[in-house]
């Protein structure tokens, strides 16, 4: 080691080991670590070589192979696909959502789903998994969220874990197929529910709740306040504000500068950025205390801004707008709901964290892990 490499025993004061710093010696001297070594370089590059030839022509084979065994089926899928956007179907769409479509058929995709149910035929008791450290996954943009993994499932299909690994791998393969947005409008009286209802067949849910009138003012009044955003409704009362459609007893003024609303916001999605050819969120809907809808504030109309300034367009019944207004509301409120209640809040924080504290403290003879097993399947 150079004399100028070299570590002092200790500090003469604080009789400490120190690490001074000192300057390289002069000249400065390039290195290239060229030894005996580099003789065996040359050789080892032609055998290197030779076998990645060999390689190549084995990778080429295999590729071969594999395009003459899919190729065919693949091109003919393809191109099956490709005559949906034809009479009398007419639905472009991305191949994406054709695969997905396909694969949520039942009886007509490869891939099909037993419906679960807590019999014995699928529920086992002798199935139930004993106390365990799940396997998880971390959540990506999330905050310290780890979800188990699907392989760790106690029933069905989803116990198998080269499945679960083989349909993983495909659903995340989806994703990363050409996507391209198809804008076409709908022809004058066409109805949308129908078109989708015919395009999506069986697979289009059976619904309970059935509203002729989806659009008025009282379905809107409906919506928030017996439907999707019932549980999302707050109180507001804004200074200098008074209305004078309506008699101020139904708005309980405080004083005669006062005005209380009720509101259902879903201006927290306005700075999200979109897609070129789609609106942003938006839209905080205000009702009356007898509940007739007043206006509708919205952030996502105006430039999207980084200062964390969004201007607000403000929308009221009868005006222009209005009918926009509403249905960007409810737009917005339907991705709030689905996104941030039911996926975040229902799925990743509340059932993530029951079903992990029941499989990993409480035994599978517990009556209380029987009991709540079959409302925690795939949760």
């Amino acid at each position: 080691m150079s004399d100028w490499m070299m570590i002092p025993a200790g500090d003469p004061e604080n009789g400490v080991r120190s690490w001074p710093v000192f300057q390289p010696s002069q000249p400065r001297q390039a290195r290239y670590f060229l030894g005996l070594y580099c003789l065996c370089v040359p050789p080892a590059a032609c055998i290197a070589y030779v076998f990645g030839m060999v390689g190549a022509a084995l990778l080429m084979g295999a590729t071969m192979l594999l395009y003459l065994c899919c190729a065919c089926p693949g091109f003919t899928v393809y191109l099956y696909t490709q005559t949906w956007s034809c009479s009398p179907w007419h639905w472009k769409t991305n191949l994406y959502e054709k695969l997905v479509f396909l694969f949520y058929q039942r009886g007509n995709a490869v891939f099909t789903t037993a419906s679960p149910n807590a019999g014995l035929d699928f529920m086992r008791v002798s199935d139930i998994r004993p106390k365990e450290e799940l396997d998880k996954t971390a959540i990506p943009y999330a905050l310290d969220i780890h979800v188990p993994k699907k392989s760790t499932e106690e029933f069905g299909e989803n116990s198998n874990p080269c499945w679960v690994n083989f349909v993983e791998k495909i659903e995340e393969s989806l994703g990363k197929l050409p996507f391209t947005d198809n804008f076409d409008c709908f022809a004058e009286g066409e109805d949308p529910v129908q078109f989708v209802m015919k395009q999506v067949g069986h697979i289009y849910p059976s619904t309970y709740q059935v509203w002729d009138d989806k659009q008025s003012d009282m379905a809107l009044t409906r919506f928030c306040l017996y439907g999707l955003g019932a549980h999302r409704i707050e109180m507001e009362e804004l200074e200098g504000h008074s209305n004078n459609n309506h008699n101020d007893n139904d708005n309980n003024n405080s004083n005669n500068n006062s005005t209380k609303y009720y509101v259902v916001r879903t201006n927290a999605l306005a700075s999200l950025p979109v897609r070129d050819g789609f609106e942003r969120y938006g839209g905080d809907a205000y009702f009356d205390l007898a509940w007739r809808p007043v206006k509708i504030v919205d952030f996502g109309l105006g430039p999207l801004r980084r200062n964390g300034r969004q201007e607000s367009v403000t929308t009221r019944p009868g005006d222009k707008g209005w009918e926009r207004a509403k249905f960007r509301f409810r737009s917005s409120l339907s991705v709030l709901v689905t996104l941030v209640d039911h996926l975040y809040g229902v799925h990743l924080q509340a059932a993530n964290l029951f079903v992990t504290a029941l499989r990993e403290n409480v035994s599978a003879e517990h009556p209380m892990r029987r009991f709540m097993t079959p409302f925690t399947y795939q949760t």
